[in-house]
Parts: structure tokens; sequence; C-alpha cells
């Protein structure tokens, strides 16, 4: 038996990246290249969630940062990245934008009417092979974060 801390224990050990009011965005190391970033929303039901997670990736992301990820859970709650590309900076970005989501729930869920919930249109969300094993489904939510950004911008938010 191992002890947590040593070798290929210590890297399936989630590293917590903001947990307050029921909203927790947590860091698991999967590989040598690949990170997973997970957020929950203790308060929020299944569909709520899902929303608040695909926007939240959908704006820090594709909008902001432009990185190359995958879903990773049908629940759209968990996506595999490039560790090389989610550094602390990528950190801040993607908490600062799940709490956009959070204080501009009412905005979000219009939105959602329009962009999210009646639409079957995916995007491909990776460039690299590193990745491509960890996609569980296709992503759905571009169109959303784009709506989102926009609103963000107008009020000011910079993420």
């Amino acid at each position: 038996m191992s002890v947590m801390g040593d070798g290929e224990d210590a890297r399936r050990q989630p590293s917590l990246l903001y947990n307050r009011d029921g909203v927790i965005v947590r860091r698991l190391d999967l590989t040598a290249d690949v990170i997973e970033a997970e957020m929950e929303f203790l308060a929020a039901g299944f569909s709520d969630s899902a929303l608040y997670s695909v926007a939240a990736i959908s704006v820090a992301f594709q909008h902001r940062l432009r990185l190359n990820f995958v879903p990773t859970s049908h629940l759209l709650n968990r996506y595999a990245l490039l560790r090389a590309e989610f550094d602390a900076h990528a950190e801040k970005v993607l908490v600062r934008t799940v709490l956009a989501t959070q204080e501009h729930a009412a905005h979000l869920f219009l939105l959602a009417k329009k962009y999210f919930y009646d639409t079957t249109e995916t995007m491909e969300t990776n460039t690299s092979e590193a990745l491509r094993p960890f996609k569980k489904t296709d992503f759905k939510g571009q169109a959303l974060g784009e709506a989102f950004a926009a609103y963000l911008l107008e009020q000011g938010i910079e993420l």
C-alpha cells in the first residue's frame, strides 16, 4: 500500500482552486501532460450545474485564453487540458469566470434559453492528440459563451 504523497497517488490527488458558498473548483493531474479542471455547484441541479460549467469553460478557455480542452464527463463539469497551457493565470481566469456565472446567473439563464437549451450546435475545442483519449462527449456552448462574454464586457467585467 502506498503512502499519500508518493508517486502515482500524489498526481491523482486534486488541488482545490476555490471552495466557497457551495462552489468548488478543483484541478487534478491526469498524466504528465494532461490535467483535469472540475467544477461543482452544490446548490444547483444537474441542468443548472451544466449551464454554469459550460458558460465558465467557454468564456475562460475559448474567448479569454484560447486553450485546448475536451469534456471528460457527460455531466459537462470536468474538462481535460494540457498542463503547459493550464498555468496559474489560467486557474485564476477559470475561478473568476466561475464566480461571474454565479454573480450574473439571472442573465446567464436568459441567454441559455436562446443559445444553449434548444441548440444542437457543437464545436471542436481541441487540436492536441494528447487530449483526445480523455474526450467523453462533444462540447456544446460556443454561442452561449460568446453571448455571455459579450454581456460581461458590456458590464465592464474584466476576467
